[in-house]
């Protein structure tokens, strides 16, 4: 997620230091930003999944108060 603030001003140090323009590095902080996104989406949906098929949902806790 930090790689995505890198190319955010017009004037940052790195864009010339590379020679990239600002509108590819537009394009990859864009990209960032979706992978970001779509992995963030990705990770909720199997927690949720998992705490679904969990047999105590909802106990938190439960098997150290069980020992």
């Amino acid at each position: 997620m930090a790689l995505s603030l890198i190319p955010v001003p017009k004037n940052s140090l790195f864009l010339p230091a590379f020679g990239i323009p600002f509108e590819r590095a537009l394009w990859f902080h864009r990209l960032l930003g979706q992978g970001a996104t779509i992995a963030t989406v990705v990770h909720m949906a199997c927690f949720f999944v998992d705490w679904s098929l969990t047999p105590q949902r909802g106990v938190v806790g439960l098997e150290l108060i069980a020992q």
